[in-house]
């Protein structure tokens, strides 16, 4: 029989809810904290994955068949074209598996639900972790101290999970940003071919994307959808604070949320779109209202574990988003976590083994993220002086350059296969 006991969980986002679920369910005693003192909001972004990751998760009732999901469209490029107001459109990326678009809001609402009421602690800030020993303690912005068999940090890019385990692992800025909205399908003539295929705008260093989300709206619009867009830009460190200075005159680390970017800022970015954009897609940004932009960082941890504290998700090893990662890792993270201690009655024997898979698993996002953060971002060319010729070397090349994954261990059970690498 595996051993069970108390465990506590530092973040309620996406990783939090699902290790709290997981966890809960293998019989231990979860006490999970989230420093906000309200439920968390629907980000308004869209996201995508695999369709057989979804289905796993609705398998194991991490989610219901009643997640709203659209069957994503094929990925094509386009360049700015004067002929054409919806630019000139290449060839796909590479066929993969089946994926599904959808919101982080709707999947948070579905993982925080099935979160046992108990469980969820709103309001409650942890302040230290203390790793010394073979119970590891957390103590609250309160000042109370509580000990655990078990410590889970699912607390962000931020984490101070990490910052206490492997201290000399810090954040690195890449040098660029990605700017996002969401726009009512619809909003604007032409963005029809986002029914049949999703979009990559290709411009000298970085590109967007645009593809179709459930809607934000369901009760207003019938559930039509949404574009959901995105667009990495390059910013120089010099002017990083100046653009994550929002509309209070705050100064951000790393984000400013929805509605909050500074209006003449916000006015210059959807100037530059105009610029980079062909005309249908520079539309749909610049009629997008309460826009958000984040940095991105990375950060590389050696492992996902010390004694009895774990990271999960962002709280570990950061990828750019370009790489997939992202909530899904997370989900994975947590799940394999829980997996592994059902199946080990040896806790800290179990700890080791699923340390090692997710440093398998990193290897993988490694190494897409080195290839298409050069390619997609720092050298990536204006396709609008593209023929078809020329865009099937090019992306062809990328793509070529990809290195296969690290060969892994078989997972202990089928579920856990079923999730392993799928993010």
């Amino acid at each position: 029989m595996s051993e069970t006991g108390r465990v506590g969980i530092v973040g309620g986002s996406i990783g939090g809810c699902a290790a709290a679920v997981s966890l809960s369910r293998r019989g231990w005693d979860v006490e999970l904290f989230e420093r906000s003192d309200h439920e968390l909001v629907a980000r308004g972004a869209g996201i995508g994955t695999l369709t057989p990751f979804l289905d796993a998760l609705v398998r194991r009732d991490l989610i219901g068949p009643d997640l709203r999901r659209f069957d994503a469209r094929p990925m094509h490029w386009v360049g700015r074209d004067p002929r054409s107001r919806s630019g000139r459109l290449f060839g796909a990326d590479p066929p993969r598996l089946p994926m599904s678009t959808l919101t982080w809001g709707d999947l948070y609402t579905q993982l925080r639900r099935r979160v046992p009421p108990t469980v969820y602690a709103r309001g409650q800030a942890v302040t230290e972790i203390d790793v010394a020993g073979q119970r590891p303690s957390l103590r609250l912005a309160d000042g109370s101290r509580r000990h655990y068999d078990l410590v889970v940090c699912a607390d962000g890019y931020r984490s101070l999970g990490r910052a206490t385990l492997f201290p000399d692992a810090v954040l690195r800025y890449r040098g660029y940003v990605l700017w996002r909205g969401l726009l009512p399908r619809g909003s604007v003539t032409g963005t029809d071919v986002l029914e049949e295929i999703a979009v990559r705008c290709g411009y000298e260093g970085g590109h967007g994307v645009f593809y179709l989300v459930p809607s934000s709206t369901p009760d207003v619009d019938g559930g039509a959808g949404d574009v959901n867009w995105g667009l990495y830009l390059q910013v120089p460190d010099a002017e990083l604070a100046a653009l994550l200075t929002d509309r209070r005159g705050r100064t951000s680390k790393g984000s400013v949320a929805a509605g909050m970017l500074a209006p003449d800022r916000e006015a210059a970015l959807k100037a530059r779109a105009g610029e980079l954009l062909p005309e249908v897609f520079a539309q749909v940004v610049d009629a997008s209202r309460d826009t958000f932009i984040q940095a991105i960082f990375t950060v590389t941890v050696p492992d996902y574990r010390r004694a009895r504290v774990c990271l999960v998700g962002d709280a570990g090893t950061l990828h750019p988003p370009f790489t997939g990662s992202g909530v899904f890792k997370a989900i994975s993270n947590a799940v394999e976590l829980a997996d592994r201690l059902g199946t080990d009655a040896d806790v800290d024997r179990a700890l080791t083994a699923w340390n090692d898979v997710q440093l398998r698993n990193v290897a993988t996002f490694d190494a897409a993220a080195e290839l298409f953060e050069r390619a997609l971002i720092f050298d990536m060319p204006d396709l609008a002086g593209f023929d078809d010729d020329a865009f099937a070397a090019w992306n062809s090349g990328v793509w070529d350059r990809l290195p296969p994954p690290p060969a892994r261990r078989a997972p202990p059970d089928q579920r856990e296969h079923e999730l392993d690498g799928s993010a």
